[in-house]
């Protein structure tokens, strides 16, 4: 009977009559560059990471040439290509291997128990994790296989061990989908750690026969009942006070002495918020914050109320108006002053007969006997140019569903009364990206030219 030939699963050789998975390692390394060399290593196919330790030797040579600054098309010195070269040597040991596929083995009986086994380690050369099936047949019978294994260089970046740990417990994590709780965690000691393999990397001689079959096999307790496994430390040593892990946490109070009427300081809040709902909500945390520092005996608690959102939209209006209207309120009786003062200045706000209540000028008009609300018979008045006044229009606009400046604008005044108002909310209504979008015209299709056919006689 003719032996069954070898195929090829996922780059991997699968001997058919063995059921088992092997290793081929091509000769296609040209010239010893730092390309053909990261080439060569790539060649060798590894979806599993069963090769992970035997491979990780390469790639530190890879990056000591990358730390060193060689080219990708540089010819390494020869001082550089010992361990390379000793290392593509002794690769051809590799195809040796045989992995069996099936993780059950033959005269196994029933499985009864079915466990995973994660294993992560990390040195200042590398950090890798080992994932092991442990099978418990009816019988008491222990057998152990490798599922999956990942082998990577530490970062160029200096990093401490423990650092470097976490990144293999965070990537052994990741190969089970995130699916852990501190409660399946232990320690497990280096000379008991098949992971330690895949982060200090397997050279393939005849001495490390034994590291080979930790590897392949997982760590000699897993083929042993629970109850004979290591035991956890029970004391864990402490930190050192200088440990460069061992995250400080730093309070610092600053105290900055400053005007509470200051320009800068109000100009700085208010422009700090894109949202007028926003800005009323923090600006009455403040009002009560400051309540608080006054130890009041009327202190509240909870969320704010609407009274207090109402006191501080005329705190924010007061701001506005003294630094938008400072000769009005440097000079009250030249607002309804017709005529130029001697520096040629003359009011906006002659015509709108302003009247001021606990510091914020309003609208005089004549609608005091109309059955409207106080707030429609004399609005606030706020200037054209501010970026409150903006996010006032912006959030009518939007409150409004995005309807027309004269809409906007009507329902502005039930509050407030803008400065040359219907080109201030023209203005600002121009810049919305969702009424540029509904209004976009759509584009016109530009007709190509007629084919010669049909032109010519």
């Amino acid at each position: 009977m003719e032996n069954l030939p070898i195929d090829r699963a996922l780059g991997i050789q699968w001997d058919v009559e063995k059921d088992a998975f092997n290793f081929r390692i091509g000769d296609r390394l040209k010239e010893e560059t730092r390309r053909e060399m990261l080439s060569f290593v790539a060649s060798v196919y590894d979806p599993l990471g069963f090769a992970a330790p035997f491979v990780l030797p390469a790639k530190r040579i890879l990056q000591e040439l990358c730390r060193v600054g060689y080219g990708w098309d540089e010819k390494v010195p020869e001082d550089q290509l010992s361990n390379w070269r000793e290392w593509r040597k002794k690769l051809p040991t590799l195809m040796t291997l045989a992995i069996p596929r099936c993780y059950k083995p033959t005269g196994f009986s029933q499985i009864q128990t079915v466990e995973l086994h994660n294993f992560s380690d990390a040195s200042l050369g590398g950090y890798g994790v080992a994932s092991y099936l442990r099978l418990i047949d009816t019988n008491g019978t222990i057998h152990c296989s490798l599922l999956m294994g990942k082998s990577r260089v530490a970062p160029l970046k200096a990093m401490t061990v423990p650092r470097l740990e976490l990144t293999a417990a965070t990537v052994a994590v990741k190969i089970i989908h995130d699916a852990s709780s501190p409660s399946q965690w232990y320690h497990v000691s280096s000379e008991f750690n098949p992971a330690d393999h895949a982060s200090r990397g397997i050279k393939l001689n005849g001495s490390n026969e034994a590291a080979i079959t930790t590897w392949f096999h997982g760590a000699a307790f897993l083929w042993q009942p629970e109850s004979e496994w290591p035991g956890q430390p029970t004391d864990l040593p402490e930190i050192d006070r200088d440990d460069k892990e061992l995250r400080r946490k730093v309070q610092a109070t600053t105290i900055t002495q400053c005007n509470t009427m200051g320009t800068d300081v109000w100009s700085r809040l208010l422009h700090q918020y894109s949202s007028w709902y926003k800005l009323q909500v923090s600006v009455a945390w403040l009002i009560r914050f400051k309540m608080y520092l006054r130890r009041s005996a009327l202190l509240k608690i909870g969320p704010l109320t609407v009274h207090e959102l109402s006191i501080a939209t005329t705190d924010i209006c007061r701001i506005v108006q003294r630094s938008s209207f400072p000769r009005e309120f440097a000079s009250p009786q030249k607002i309804l002053s017709e005529k130029p003062d001697a520096e040629g200045y003359v009011s906006p706000l002659r015509k709108l007969n302003p009247k001021l209540e606990n510091g914020v000028l309003h609208v005089g008009g004549r609608l005091v006997n109309a059955p409207i609300s106080q707030q429609a018979r004399h609005p606030i008045i706020l200037p054209r140019n501010h970026h409150v006044t903006e996010l006032i229009v912006q959030h009518y606009h939007e409150q409004q569903g995005h309807i027309g400046p004269n809409q906007v604008l009507s329902e502005i005044r039930q509050k407030f009364w803008i400065v040359h108002g219907l080109a201030t909310v023209k203005r600002v209504i121009g810049r919305c990206i969702k009424c540029r979008r509904w209004n976009a015209q759509p584009g016109n299709q530009k007709m190509a030219p007629l084919p010669a056919a049909r032109v010519t006689p």
